[in-house]
């Protein structure tokens, strides 16, 4: 292994402009890729769109329109003034026009059923706008009593109006024609700035994941650029040395984001933490190269010796890859195992970066040795005057040697407390872990002070819930639902749907059927009912002629819907409510071809379980390939399981802060345990391969310990701490999720740090562990 690692540094170094060059060629090629990244901001990323549901679901749309609505609302002490209704009409109007726009519902674009004795007219709620008091009384009467606009379009109190957006439905149409309709609207909404409005529904949502998205891309990459070059040049003190790290980072972001592309895959709310996190797991290779190349120079400038910079760098590439081969692959295991996850952003993180890494080291190990050698990095005539050291130089080698040595005087002194101490805390994580609760909302995506957050609860206070979800009946018979018993059967739905304290709105073909009742029979309330004969029904049908039920009914009559409205967002109280409504439809009809719950909510709930079998299946999948690995590499079973803890107990830490302090597990959380598995064994396997090595020479444990940490210690704090600060930039991010997800990972890298620093020394000298 020894002879082969020679052989591979020699041949790069022999032919550093050509392996440079080449590495060059396929980064410019890269580039191409890159650009054409494809940015998704629908929250349908998160659903598995292979999956019975989604099928369903999109069947479903075919049918009866899309589900994506827009929801613009706005209050007044009166909605029913002149200058109200007028501003209805006018945005009504405007948004009519809008490419996509399939439908606006307000107050002045309803059918109304005004009713005779023994007859009935369909028409408009408002055609013409009146001034008078006594009429606008009227109208507001008319709204308010009929159960079709009553908290769907109007409040109760007649202090609320919404209008209800319903966009076409594209067939295999991408999402940029949503986001086209809502800067439209919004531009449209500026335009009468005396009035405060609030917007909502499935298209605000996804427009305002696109926003943030973007600035979540704003922030993350120049401050995690800026933090690296910081931290570096506050360590190396020379510009000349940090330049090619950062060269490292951009090729192996470039590879990855270009995998990104060719796999068909997007950046999302999710996905949006790839390049922040790959940047502070690829320069980690490159600290411990030029480290390890650093002190290697000075140690030979110190006994006096000549030595050539091909001499320096075959050696550390000779010295570091296998530890860092080693690293990269236990990294990319804890990504590669959320591949296992059925929430496909999930997947996609896990792949590209389980990629990037490999990316990382092949880039480490080739290009930056080929540029350092070009460019005579470690090779300046001042570093070779008598091993003369720069101010920065001296400030490290001094505090950094007293900090480390002060480290190794605690875990020799304090052994035997840290091990007890380590004892308490695993069991308050285990006590924290018990309160966890699994919850992947859209809506908790976002800050509660955010325009769609407040916009939401503005909704549902004065009207009803935002969420959707569907009721789909079908059956093989032709004009089933003409008949009474049929209509019958969805009114004893609805009024047990109505019962569901969650559920705010039901609407079906029976609300159009008795309204129609009712005004055939001159408005008379006691008429508000299903009528008994199947004939009567198909002539009301046939007056009533308006396009309106399209909406819930197929042409045959065969396939029905019922369209409601909850308040709800938890996604495991959703669940609960979508079985029990399920378990009820499946006794109410069980002869039916078809009887199925369709809608976005219903995929939002079947996210939310797979976050939870998800996070089993990837922790459970890395931790056995990863401590395999361990006890396969140090060929000591005593070395693998002490290995263990240190690893593990960041992880336990973690999880308990979420119990404790209420942090949910979501789809960005859930993969904090297997990508900090990955990453927390890196430093683990780096100080345990320094341990041993120390332990051959010297035979004692404490004095191994100690050579440990002088020698590992400096790229071991260096490394956690840009892994701290890139997780750290990911907690800035406009999605609540996805920055709980950075904070706590900030979290776990210092959690990790102070396991590798100290719980792992101290458990190598209490239980002496065999290396072979």
């Amino acid at each position: 292994m020894a002879i082969f690692k020679r052989k591979v540094a020699d041949f790069i170094l022999r032919h550093s402009i050509a392996v440079t060059i080449i590495i060059l060629v396929f980064f410019i090629a890269s580039l191409f890729f890159v650009v054409h990244v494809k940015i998704d901001s629908s929250p349908e990323v998160f659903f598995n769109k292979e999956g019975k549901s989604y099928l369903s679901f999109q069947a479903w749309k075919e049918q009866f329109g899309s589900d994506d609505l827009i929801i613009i609302a706005f209050s007044d002490e009166d909605i029913f003034t002149e200058k109200n209704l007028a501003l209805i009409t006018d945005l009504s109007e405007k948004i009519e026009f809008l490419d996509y726009v399939d439908s606006v519902q307000s107050l002045t674009t309803v059918n109304n059923i005004i009713g005779y004795e023994n007859d009935f007219i369909v028409d408009r709620l408002i055609n013409d706008i009146p001034s008078d008091q006594a009429t606008l009384s009227q109208l507001k009467i008319e709204a308010i009593s009929n159960p079709l606009f009553k908290k769907n379009l109007v409040s109760s109190d007649g202090k609320t109006t919404a209008l209800i957006i319903e966009l076409e439905h594209v067939l295999g149409g991408e999402d940029e024609y949503k986001k086209e309709v809502m800067e439209h609207v919004i531009k449209i909404l500026k335009q009468k700035n005396e009035t405060k409005f609030y917007v909502s529904g499935s298209i605000a949502t996804g427009y305002f994941i696109s926003l943030y998205m973007q600035k979540d891309l704003n922030i993350f990459i120049p401050i995690m650029f800026a933090m690296i070059i910081l931290i570096l040049y506050v360590y190396f003190r020379k510009i000349r040395i940090i330049v090619f790290p950062l060269m490292t980072i951009g090729i192996s972001l470039s590879f990855s984001l270009a995998v990104l592309n060719l796999l068909g895959y997007s950046i999302n709310n999710l996905t949006t933490i790839i390049p922040p996190i790959l940047m502070a797991i690829a320069i980690a290779d490159s600290i411990h190269f030029m480290d390890e190349s650093i002190q290697r120079k000075k140690k030979v400038i110190a006994l006096n010796n000549v030595q050539t910079e091909d001499s320096f760098l075959s050696d550390t590439i000779a010295h570091i890859f296998f530890p860092c081969l080693l690293t990269t692959v236990t990294t990319a295991v804890g990504f590669f195992s959320l591949t296992t996850s059925n929430v496909p952003p999930v997947r996609a993180l896990g792949v590209v970066v389980g990629l990037g890494v490999f990316f990382a080291l092949l880039v480490t190990f080739t290009v930056l040795p080929a540029l350092i050698k070009r460019f005579k990095v470690l090779n300046s005539e001042k570093d070779n005057k008598s091993g003369i050291k720069h101010e920065g130089e001296e400030f490290f080698d001094k505090y950094f040697a007293s900090f480390l040595h002060a480290i190794g005087n605690f875990n020799e002194k304090y052994k035997v407390m840290i091990i007890a101490g380590t004892v308490v805390i695993i069991f308050l994580s285990f006590l924290g872990i018990k309160r966890i609760k699994v919850e992947t909302s859209i809506l908790e995506f976002f800050r509660k002070n955010s325009p769609l957050y407040s916009s939401t609860v503005f909704i549902e206070e004065n009207l009803c819930g935002v969420h959707a979800l569907n009721i789909s009946l079908k059956t093989d018979k032709r004009d089933y639902f003409k008949n009474p018993s049929a209509l019958k059967q969805i009114e004893q739905i609805t009024s047990y749907l109505y019962s569901v304290p969650e559920v705010d709105k039901v609407i079906s073909v029976n609300d159009y059927i008795k309204e129609i009742n009712k005004s055939f029979h001159n408005e008379d309330d006691q008429y508000y009912a299903i009528p008994e004969s199947k004939n009567l029904i198909s002539q009301y049908l046939l007056l009533y002629g308006s396009t309106d039920l399209n909406d819930y009914v197929d042409p045959q009559w065969q396939w029905t819907t019922l369209r409601i409205r909850l308040k709800e967002h938890s996604p495991s109280k959703l669940a609960v409510i979508i079985k029990d409504i399920q378990s009820t439809l499946d006794a109410s009809f069980s002869d039916f071809s078809d009887v199925e719950i369709v809608g976005d909510t219903v995929l939002e709930v079947e996210a939310n379980n797979a976050v939870a079998e998800g996070q089993i299946k990837s922790l459970s999948i890395a931790m056995l390939v990863i401590f395999c690995m361990m006890f396969i590499v140090f060929r000591s079973f005593s070395v693998g399981f002490v290995s263990i803890l240190p690893n593990i107990l960041p992880i336990l830490i973690n999880f308990g802060i979420m119990g404790w302090v209420g942090i949910r597990l979501d789809s960005a959380t859930s993969m904090i345990a297997a990508v900090g598995i990955g990453i927390v064994v890196d430093d683990t396997i780096h100080y345990l391969h320094s341990f041993g090595e120390e332990l051959k020479k010297t035979g004692d444990y404490t004095q191994s310990m100690r050579n440990s940490l002088a020698i590992k210690g400096r790229p071991i704090i260096l490394t956690s701490i840009i892994l701290f600060f890139g997780f750290g930039v990911v907690s800035f991010s406009s999605f609540v999720p996805t920055s709980y997800f950075g904070l706590l990972s900030a979290i776990l890298m210092i959690n990790a740090l102070l396991a590798d620093l100290i719980i792992l020394p101290c458990i190598l000298l209490y239980f002496k562990p065999s290396f072979r």
